[in-house]
């Protein structure tokens, strides 16, 4: 019952990230079909390293940082802060008086915003391995896959801080006001969009919790530095939104 409530307001926030997503991809897809046609015509329009590998040009061009993935940043704000967490409404005092945990409510909340989320990143991994065979014969899923993971998890971070930042304001527009007039005070950028793709030695700081998204960072190590911090973010926002919605009336 919990989820069933959850999803009759979820499914309509899933409207606008999926309509951002698709524009920002499809630009993406048509970058790569023009610099294929150029490509053939004899003047390489990107390095070899990235014209000959698909992998490599999904890297440059969408999961390097500061780069496009960090697209799903704004759309974990948007999805997990614009339900209905404690605003008053006839299902959620339903829901209260049973003997549901408000915990239970609070990380159900967050598991169906994680879900929305594995569900677009995998329609958009779907999309890529689509263009990969159309295009130059290369699915890579297990690839695809892999980098989709890490920026579920980086994303899962900002789901818990966005439902924080809900449990506290109450009222989603002053929630995703909130969290995106944080980010835009934090120091660097992380979304960026290169048309065409071109690589960059540019990359997040080591602290960032959303640096061990970019697949550079594993490069010789393990970015522990980034993956402490998107534990800790994490954690310390689920934590903060179970108290405010524990002591919070309804």
């Amino acid at each position: 019952m919990i989820y069933a409530t959850i999803w009759r307001d979820l499914r309509w926030r899933l409207v606008v990230p999926a309509l951002m997503l698709a524009a920002c991809v499809g630009l993406l897809q048509i970058s790569h079909d023009g610099h294929l046609h150029v490509k053939h015509d004899g003047v390489p329009a990107a390095p070899a390293s990235i014209a000959h590998d698909y992998v490599r040009y999904l890297d440059v061009s969408w999961f390097q940082l500061p780069g496009p993935s960090a697209l799903f940043l704004v759309l974990a704000v948007l999805i997990a802060g614009g339900g209905r967490l404690t605003r008053p409404s006839s299902d959620l005092a339903y829901l209260f008086a049973l003997p549901i945990s408000r915990r239970r409510w609070v990380a159900s909340h967050i598991a169906a915003s994680v879900a929305a989320l594995a569900m677009l990143l995998l329609l958009l991994d779907v999309a890529f391995a689509v263009d990969g065979l159309r295009t130059e014969g290369i699915a890579a899923i297990g690839a695809l896959l892999l980098r989709s993971a890490g920026v579920l998890v980086a994303a899962t971070a900002w789901v818990c801080v966005a439902v924080a930042a809900l449990a506290l304001m109450r009222y989603a527009v002053l929630a995703i006001l909130l969290v995106f007039g944080v980010l835009a005070l934090l120091p660097g950028g992380r979304f960026r969009l290169d048309l065409p793709a071109r690589e960059s030695a540019e990359m997040l700081p080591a602290w960032d919790p959303w640096a061990f998204a970019d697949p550079r960072a594993w490069h010789g190590a393990v970015p522990v530095a980034s993956l402490l911090s998107a534990a800790v973010l994490g954690v310390g926002a689920t934590a903060l939104a179970m108290w405010l919605v524990e002591r919070r009336e309804v």
